[in-house]
């Protein structure tokens, strides 16, 4: 069980400039009107699980050990953020239920990262 990256990263500011970008798309994608004709037809549930399980995992991957909580604590205080964020626009709507799927998301990637975790990014710089 890998509880932190072993070897360092050759590009780290690349990582850290990745995580913004990630973090505009998943507001943008949070904040843009929904179009009926383009919806899909998906458990919105499961989109925000996946999303911030997928965005924690990438965050710690890049993080150090001793900025794991920290991470954890602004990656719930994004989510919190979008989603209250959402209540005040006419388009879209406010549910405390995409909230705890975001929370289960990140604990699920909170857990997965320190079971799995295997210097992928390093593996990555390599082939690049």
């Amino acid at each position: 069980m890998a509880l932190v990256q072993t070897k360092t990263l050759v590009y780290p500011r690349f990582w850290v400039l990745l995580i913004g970008f990630i973090a505009l798309l998943i507001g943008y994608a949070s904040w843009m009107p929904i179009k009926s004709s383009l919806a899909i037809n998906t458990n919105d549930k499961f989109l925000h699980f996946i999303t911030y399980f997928i965005f924690t995992v990438y965050i710690l991957s890049v993080c150090r050990q001793r900025f794991v909580i920290s991470s954890m604590i602004l990656i719930t205080i994004f989510s919190l953020c979008v989603e209250f964020g959402q209540s005040y626009l006419p388009y879209r709507s406010f549910e405390a239920f995409d909230i705890l799927a975001n929370i289960i998301g990140i604990s699920f990637g909170f857990l997965m990262y320190f079971r799995f975790s295997n210097d992928w990014l390093v593996l990555i710089e390599k082939r690049l």
